[in-house]
């Protein structure tokens, strides 16, 4: 881990490190905070992104996360009926305050508590994912099953 990366991204690298990711994280020195940037910094597809997107739940204002591929949007009511109640997205402060990173860097596990975490049925059509790092320039190449099992995400069709 290079202590010339940011704060949050050095959290990043050593929660991943300590759920058993070998991961190397790039600051990219332009900014890859949407889909389509961080794609064309990373040189891969829109779809290989990762977007980490937080919502809580409309009754139990419980956090969840949901990895989505770059390549779609979240139908909050498609959802609902995997997460078990209707969800909504969450102001930026609130996210911050769940997770520890602010939106546009929101990396896909290592939060600053345990996340009930979805991801897109589609990113487990590629064997390598690419995702925020902790800030909205810095990035980290990821497999996309091991990111699948290590953050506990349980697999649906998000649109």
């Amino acid at each position: 881990m290079s202590d010339q990366l940011p704060k949050s991204a050095q959290k990043v690298a050593a929660r991943a490190a300590a759920a058993g990711l070998d991961v190397h994280i790039v600051e990219m020195p332009a900014s890859t905070r949407t889909a389509e940037e961080a794609a064309a910094a990373c040189g891969c597809r829109v779809g290989q992104i990762v977007k980490s997107l937080v919502f809580r739940g409309r009754s139990s204002g419980r956090p969840i996360l949901i990895l989505v591929s770059g390549d779609n949007r979240v139908d909050v009511k498609k959802v609902a009926g995997d997460t078990g109640e209707p969800i909504e997205r969450a102001d930026a402060d609130w996210v911050r305050a769940e997770t520890g990173y602010s939106i546009g860097g929101i990396p896909p596990l290592g939060h600053d508590r345990t996340l009930t975490t979805y991801m897109d049925r589609a990113l487990t059509g590629y064997a390598t994912v690419w995702a925020a790092a902790g800030t909205p320039n810095c990035v980290m190449e990821l497999d996309a099953a091991r990111l699948a099992a290590v953050s506990g995400a349980r697999i649906i069709d998000v649109c």
